[in-house]
């Protein structure tokens, strides 16, 4: 995991800056095991400026964002499931790898997205218990459930 930013409000005024700058050294002395980066998120004010150089203090990096990415939240070892995956399977397979979302994938193309949110929906959906009229199974699928 690489260094953890330490940063005020957007469009920072003195303190906000200069607030960043000790927090981030203060956790640099009582934590040396880890790496924390000052960081403003806007233009310094003129009078953070002359601070800074009045006491000979690099101005932290100004950082252009701080929303979350997809690149962010992704991972290398993408659990997936195919069309024909049973929603037991799926259940499984989220609560092993502990994620809440399963891409759905036939001949590696995307094709949709299972959650949990769907899966419970599946559950307790009360249409879901009127019979299999309007979800055709085939007996080998029943007996993998069972």
């Amino acid at each position: 995991m690489g260094p953890t930013l330490v940063f005020g409000h957007r469009n920072p005024d003195n303190d906000s800056i200069c607030s960043a700058v000790a927090y981030a050294h203060l956790k640099n002395v009582t934590e040396p095991d880890h790496v924390y980066v000052a960081a403003r998120l806007g233009p310094m004010p003129p009078e953070t400026t002359w601070v800074f150089e009045r006491f000979g203090v690099d101005p932290p990096d100004e950082i252009e964002h701080v929303r979350m990415r997809a690149a962010d939240a992704m991972t290398d070892d993408v659990a997936t499931v195919s069309p024909e995956t049973t929603l037991m399977e799926a259940g499984r397979l989220m609560g092993e790898r502990g994620v809440r979302a399963l891409p759905v994938v036939e001949d590696g193309l995307p094709r949709g997205l299972l959650t949990t949110e769907s899966l419970a929906n599946r559950f307790l959906d009360d249409h879901a218990m009127r019979g299999f009229s309007t979800r055709p199974t085939t007996v080998a699928r029943l007996a993998a459930a069972l």
